[in-house]
């Protein structure tokens, strides 16, 4: 992320959560631009709390009017992105989102044996297919690895 805005000093950065003070200095001087979840403190402290709304965050997010082109580096739901008829789309996905497709790896065991597992559980279905339906909307995909290349 950071080669990119060096790259493209003058454009916006879009992001679901932004707490300055554990972000990249960088950031401090660029315009970043969020969703409505970053507003609530909680949510931008602990973001793990708000992984099921990640796909609606971004449907919900507007890029600004006249972009004529949007670069997402995501590890889930930012290529879901909301964009103009017209806006190409370049999806740079480190891996896909880890909590869906790697569910015992990101909590640490079976989901089953916590709570959050269950919740899990009960909204994957939903999850995964607004996942894979944002990621087919995009122009161009491409993964960083060939292991997220073969997770995608």
């Amino acid at each position: 992320m950071l080669n990119l805005i060096d790259v493209f000093p003058a454009t916006p950065t879009l992001t679901s959560l932004y707490n300055p003070d554990p972000t990249y200095p960088e950031f401090s001087t660029r315009e970043v631009i969020t969703s409505a979840r970053s507003r609530v403190r909680l949510l931008r402290n602990h973001f793990r709390f708000a992984l099921p709304l990640f796909g609606w965050a971004f449907d919900h997010t507007a890029v600004p009017a006249g972009t004529d082109v949007v670069v997402v580096t995501t590890t889930g739901f930012a290529h879901g992105v909301r964009t103009a008829p017209g806006t190409n789309r370049l999806v740079i996905c480190h891996t896909p989102s880890r909590f869906l497709y790697l569910e015992e790896d990101y909590l640490g065991g079976p989901g089953w044996k916590v709570p959050v597992g269950w919740a899990l559980r009960a909204l994957r279905t939903a999850l995964v297919g607004r996942d894979r339906k944002a990621a087919a909307s995009a122009g161009r995909y491409s993964a960083t690895t060939s292991e997220a290349q073969l997770r995608n």
